[in-house]
């Protein structure tokens, strides 16, 4: 018996779409071009993340490290058509000076095991790698994800204690006040809460600078993903982030102090304070959608056009 082999032709073959096929050329040109630069970029990014995340990002005031880095290239990825349709700039001499300043920040701060120097380091570092593919424009465009990154430099303890104190009492005064108001039995000593048999010192990772530098990337991702507002409005808004982030330090201390209240503290301080840190960051999305309706009603807007900021390269 003999079995004739179907003949594949150019005219039965699966056709392919001619934007995809535009884009997948455009980008392997990019690769190609860019190689040496992407891999070096990769190379030290790998580096600093692999150390971080076996070193400080294993503390609880700097686990928000990872989420904002993950967030910054994510950002940097939704830009990915204006790399493709970049033009690298006829002076090297700007890009040149910020790797260059990059690259000796960084080898100080691996040096004196500076992690904020180290980590800092990938601002002028990427900034410049962003101006040798496509100049000021490009830089420009991706400047978002570079100011989430300066967020997830972690800041040295003495700057941390020093701009947190105050902060910190705060909240822990606020707590007092409404837990007593609600009828619990609690007393304040300076930052830690006594509730029942139970006590709770306010680290800087649930009221401190580190918590509130996280919450205000949720609300300047949130402002960056959602519509485009007027000056007013928008001025308006940056102003209620802080608002809204103290607000949320508070709402996860009361969580953490009922959990530990009534299911002691070992529940407090395992899997349920993780659980709050969750809740915490999802309190300040829908914070920062409240602050927004209502200013809204001010200045009327298209709520939640989440293809803001988003750039698209030319075809």
């Amino acid at each position: 018996m003999s079995s004739v082999a179907p003949h594949l032709s150019a005219s039965n073959a699966l056709p392919v779409p001619v934007g995809e096929a535009q884009h997948f050329s455009a980008g392997l040109a990019f690769v190609q071009s860019w190689w040496p630069l992407l891999c070096g970029i990769g190379a030290l990014l790998l580096a600093t993340a692999s150390r971080f995340y076996f070193g400080l990002w294993q503390q609880p005031e700097f686990e928000h490290g990872p989420l904002l880095l993950a967030v910054a290239l994510w950002l940097l990825w939704r830009q990915r058509g204006s790399f493709v349709s970049a033009r690298a700039p006829s002076s090297l001499r700007i890009p040149v000076t910020l790797i260059s300043t990059g690259l000796i920040a960084y080898m100080l701060g691996v040096r004196l095991k500076a992690g904020y120097i180290e980590f800092g380091s990938l601002v002028p570092l990427l900034a410049g790698a962003l101006w040798m593919i496509g100049g000021w424009s490009l830089v420009r465009r991706c400047t978002f994800a570079l100011i989430f990154i300066l967020l997830a430099t972690p800041l040295p303890s003495p700057w941390v204690f020093a701009a947190t104190s105050g902060l910190k009492e705060w909240v822990s005064q606020a707590a007092e006040y409404l837990l007593h108001i609600s009828g619990y039995p609690v007393a304040r000593d300076g930052v830690t809460l006594r509730i029942g048999s139970y006590s709770l010192l306010l680290a800087d990772a649930c009221s401190g600078m580190n918590s509130l530098i996280s919450l205000s990337a949720v609300g300047l991702l949130y402002i960056h993903l959602t519509a485009k507002r007027t000056t007013a409005h928008l001025t308006l808004l940056l102003a209620s982030i802080p608002v809204v982030a103290v607000a949320t330090n508070l709402v996860r201390v009361l969580i953490l102090t009922l959990i530990t209240f009534y299911l002691g503290d070992q529940a407090g301080q395992g899997y349920l304070h993780q659980f709050a840190g969750f809740v915490m960051f999802m309190v300040a999305f829908v914070g920062m959608g409240l602050a927004d309706i209502a200013l809204a009603r001010l200045f009327p807007i298209s709520l939640f056009d989440f293809t803001n900021g988003q750039e698209h390269g030319a075809h």
